[in-house]
């Protein structure tokens, strides 16, 4: 099985609904990094699983979508929308996550999105994971079992 890597730096501020730490459950801002794998059992006519530019072409708008974005919950929405809509008011990038927006869960949105765009455009090529580095120190993986 061959595998090859693609990394993507994202800048984002979120919002959690819940968490062990206080802190978290402010508005608070992350240089990210997300790591795609792409997989596949041979190679193609060129030598590759996949060229990089094309792997770039396919995840980039999955994942710069949140870059420079504010991320909140639909619960955070639901349960206090007049602190949310203040916050909108002066926040021309937002995005209402389904979740809450961890690293393990925008690993796991990442993963998915990915997924979709390489089985329409090369069905052939798998993705073995998505890793969400929400710091230096910490990040959070997704991969389906197999």
């Amino acid at each position: 099985m061959y595998t090859i890597r693609k990394k993507l730096r994202v800048e984002y501020a979120h919002q959690l609904d819940s968490s062990y730490s206080t802190e978290c459950q402010t508005i608070h801002g992350h240089s990210g990094i997300v790591e795609v794998l792409l997989e596949n059992r041979s190679l193609n006519q060129d030598g590759m699983v996949i060229d990089f530019k094309q792997v770039k072409d396919i995840i980039k708008d999955i994942v710069m979508a949140y870059d420079h974005a504010l991320i909140f919950s639909k619960k955070m929405i639901d349960e206090r929308p007049q602190y949310v809509n203040t916050v909108l008011q002066n926040s021309p990038n937002v995005i209402i996550f389904p979740t809450n927006p961890t690293a393990e869960n925008f690993a796991k949105k990442i993963y998915d999105d990915v997924k979709t765009e390489i089985q329409k455009l090369y069905p052939v090529i798998g993705i073995a994971s998505v890793r969400f580095h929400e710091t230096e120190t910490g990040w959070a993986e997704y991969r389906e079992d197999v």
